[in-house]
């Protein structure tokens, strides 16, 4: 039997694989939300350099608004420096300098539509589209006329 941990969202690796398994309404889409910020704030990535996978269009859009409300929670924290909340506590410890971070935060925000954040359908429609030769697919192209002839 496979003994898990709880996931800590202050602490939990953000290399290597880690399983978000759990019932409706036991805040699968928080926990993804602040891992997505730690990776913009800890390992500096872009959006653009980040992926979401869920399973319906309802989850991926829920997903994508939470994650932008988090980033822009995270930008009213580093200007007021007010708020309780222990993983914005954890990221940005008074005593450091955080303009760097405020910089990627600010990108995260101006830059999200570019997120990819996917239906497991459309990740792999994406991929197949866009690597078709890293993928293992044949290259196919298809051509059909906008109005008839």
């Amino acid at each position: 039997m496979l003994n898990l941990a709880p996931l800590c969202l202050e602490t939990t690796p953000l290399s290597g694989i880690n399983l978000i398994e759990a019932s409706a309404g036991t805040g699968k889409t928080y926990t993804i939300a602040a891992l997505y910020l730690r990776l913009v704030v800890e390992q500096k990535r872009r959006v653009d350099e980040i992926l979401v996978v869920t399973f319906t269009e309802a989850a991926t859009q829920e997903l994508a608004e939470r994650i932008r409300d988090r980033i822009r929670q995270a930008i009213a924290y580093l200007e007021s420096g007010a708020g309780e909340e222990p993983l914005l506590k954890a990221l940005f410890p008074e005593d450091e300098d955080h303009s760097e971070a405020a910089l990627r935060l600010g990108d995260a925000l101006r830059n999200f539509d570019e997120a990819a954040i996917f239906t497991i359908q459309g990740f792999a429609g994406v991929f197949s589209r866009t690597t078709p030769l890293r993928a293992a697919h044949p290259w196919i192209w298809s051509w059909s006329p906008t109005s008839p002839t």
